[in-house]
């Protein structure tokens, strides 16, 4: 039986800025990462949202990218 070999591990910190706040964008980016497995937080400051997420490389790329797709109204 040959091994899985997992992905490149990553980090990515992200700063979103703008009207965040009350339209649900926090919980819809918690949604996201579980979905794609990955760990990491997400907190409101004063200007917009702080996300921390980790995981395999290309899932977090793929987090990056499909969260601007993706975001609520």
């Amino acid at each position: 039986m040959i091994p899985r070999v997992k992905g490149e591990p990553a980090r990515a910190g992200l700063t979103i800025l703008g009207a965040v706040q009350g339209v649900g964008f926090r919980p819809f980016l918690f949604h996201l990462a579980t979905e794609l497995g990955l760990r990491g937080w997400v907190a409101n400051f004063p200007g917009g949202v702080l996300v921390e997420v980790e995981g395999e490389r290309a899932v977090v790329e793929r987090f990056i990218l499909q969260g601007p797709a993706k975001r609520p109204p």
